[in-house]
């Protein structure tokens, strides 16, 4: 009366034995930590700590002389431009890198996100410190932006698709871990010296691809 129907269920061990052996390949598993370490920095870090950075820094009102605002303000007014780069600079950098070179453009970029992060730990005008988180967020997406063909062009023998899966996977992962840091295991007095040791890996990364990656990207 009764049949015995089977049905194929996908396993996800298959998925993730897929994932790792991709991580085989030394260029993917690179590009993956690559894309961990900008999630961290920009989309982790900074996001989430900007509030916690200025409320320790300047208190829970912010006098910009004209106006005063709240730290949760200008915290959202902050992230609010991030938002806004995402969307203006991201195809404004794919312009860029096509008629300047993609190498010369992501170094500027990494340059532009480092002297924001170094700056934070030395500036203490409020003004100055604004400024820093915008060159941060803006030299981050242009990072990112950069970044993303380097996994197209760099892994050519593997589908295009699952290299971006994987890189987006440990962009995610970073982007994850970086509140963890910020808020959790960093104390705020040492936010800065944080900020400043970023500054230093995000150009040594970038120095880390150009070398690995030189004779693959232009």
């Amino acid at each position: 009366m009764f049949r015995n129907v089977s049905v194929d269920i996908p396993m996800k061990n298959d998925s993730m034995k897929d994932f790792f052996s991709k991580l085989k390949n030394l260029d993917v598993l690179f590009l993956g930590f690559s894309g961990l370490a900008i999630g961290i920095v920009v989309a982790g870090l900074m996001s989430a700590s900007i509030g916690h950075y200025l409320r320790t820094k300047f208190g829970i009102e912010l006098d910009f002389k004209l106006l005063t605002l709240s730290v949760t303000t200008v915290a959202g007014l902050l992230l609010g431009f991030r938002g806004l780069a995402d969307v203006v600079l991201a195809p404004l950098g794919g312009f860029v890198s096509d008629k300047f070179g993609r190498i010369k453009v992501l170094f500027i970029s990494a340059l532009i996100a480092s002297l924001g992060l170094l700056s934070l730990g030395f500036f203490d005008d409020l003004f100055m410190v604004c400024f820093a988180f915008l060159l941060v967020f803006g030299g981050g997406v242009m990072l990112s932006v950069q970044l993303l063909p380097v996994v197209s062009l760099a892994v050519e023998r593997e589908s295009h698709s699952e290299m971006f899966s994987i890189y987006n996977t440990f962009n995610d992962v970073g982007s994850a871990l970086g509140p963890l840091i910020g808020l959790s295991l960093i104390p705020a007095t040492f936010l800065p010296a944080l900020y400043q040791l970023c500054s230093v890996f995000l150009v040594l990364l970038v120095g880390l691809i150009f070398l690995r990656f030189r004779n693959k990207i232009n």
